[in-house]
Order: C-alpha cells, then structure tokens, then sequence
C-alpha cells in the first residue's frame, strides 16, 4: 500500500486485512488439529484486535518480514496465551 494513501484507506486496509486473517486462521484451527490452538476472548472487537497486532508490531519490529498471518498469530498468542493443559489429559 501507497504511504501516502488516505489515513481512512490505510484503517480500512488494515482492519479488513487483519480481520480477514484472524478468520482464516479460526477456521483452519476448526479443521486441523494442532498442539497450539488460538485462545480467544469470546468477544474481540475488530479495532481491539488491529490495537494488539500494531503494539506486537512495534515491540517485535522484526516480526513484519514474516507475513501478515503469522504476525496475526503471534500478536494473539502472545496477547492471550492458551491455558497448558494436564499431561494426562486428551
């Protein structure tokens, strides 16, 4: 995207962005088993989620070369970690 666009195309861009990934990323989580699962609060605003994925963003600066999904993650993981579950558990 152009730095020079709209600052209301560059909040669109990223929130549909961002919105779009978060979705993409539950349904795969639906469809594949994995061993690291999203741990989401039950309601997440759009806004809220682009707020945690900008500060991860900044405090992470390096975490922009590795594409908008895993940046997506990695702001969830970290903003809300699952809860480790008991060894003898399935």
């Amino acid at each position: 995207m152009s730095s020079d666009a709209p600052p209301s195309y560059q909040a669109a861009y990223c929130l549909g962005t961002t919105g779009g990934v978060l979705d993409t990323l539950q349904y795969m989580d639906e469809l594949v088993p994995r061993s690291r699962r999203l741990c989401l609060p039950e309601a997440l605003e759009p806004g809220r989620l682009v707020d945690i994925v900008l500060d991860y963003r900044e405090k992470h600066p390096a975490s922009a070369r590795f594409g908008t999904a895993r940046l997506v993650r990695s702001a969830i993981a970290e903003r809300y970690p699952c809860a480790k579950k008991a060894n003898n558990t399935l």
